[in-house]
């Protein structure tokens, strides 16, 4: 009887390991590269802009840092979930910015787009290489085409406030916003470390402002 009963547990541990979701890999230390391809859409006419943007995702542990680079100038924004503060840098027509974040305004900025909620569906494709699955957006107009990697998840989600809700990577995705359309497209995973001056906070170069100042100035 005992042995039958271990012979059952047994059974039961390899069924388990077995289930899905047990699979996945959870990466805490990462860097993500996003091709980006903005439309304008004026007068119901589409018109693509050609510059190869890029967006680079660097997370490590519980602190992010993104770059978006386009013709038009670069913007950076690090953060550290655990000391709930971080900075956005703009460098935009020669006007350097550092622009101070407390958790609140972390969360508020882009409020339209947090707290998205995702319902995953049975489709998938590949996009340039990564097997996705496509996940819908649930009464949100804003964002669209959803696709991720349901097999590995990321440890810090919390770098872009539409996405926290995403379980798996997010392969490609489109934004809507202010007669622009953004369709980001993942180009890389690169899993070797990610040094930890990525996150320092340049100390001259910018001039300094709060993101209650930087709201002001959009509501005038």
């Amino acid at each position: 009887m005992r042995n039958f009963k271990r012979g059952l547990f047994l059974i039961l541990i390899l069924v388990s390991l077995n289930l899905p979701g047990y699979s996945q890999i959870i990466l805490d230390e990462v860097q993500l590269v996003y091709e980006i391809q903005t439309v304008e859409n004026i007068k119901g006419i589409s018109s693509a802009n050609k510059s190869k943007d890029q967006l680079t995702v660097f997370l490590k542990g519980n602190r992010s840092r993104t770059e978006m680079k386009s013709i038009l100038g670069s913007e950076i924004n690090i953060y550290d979930n655990v000391k709930k503060q971080g900075v956005i840098l703009k460098d935009f027509s020669g006007q350097k910015l550092l622009i101070k974040m407390d958790e609140l305004a972390w969360r508020n900025r882009n409020s339209f787009m947090s707290n998205i909620r995702f319902e995953v569906t049975n489709q998938s494709k590949f996009i340039n290489g990564f097997h996705s699955t496509k996940a819908e957006a649930i009464d949100n107009p804003y964002i669209s085409e959803v696709y991720f990697l349901k097999d590995t998840l990321l440890e810090n989600s919390n770098y872009y406030n539409a996405l926290t809700n995403l379980k798996g990577i997010p392969v490609s995705y489109t934004i809507s916003s202010s007669g622009f359309t953004f369709t980001y497209t993942l180009k890389s995973i690169l899993k070797e470390g990610v040094s930890n001056n990525m996150f320092d906070i340049p100390k001259t170069g910018f001039r300094n402002v709060t993101y209650e100042e930087i709201k002001k100035i959009k509501e005038e």
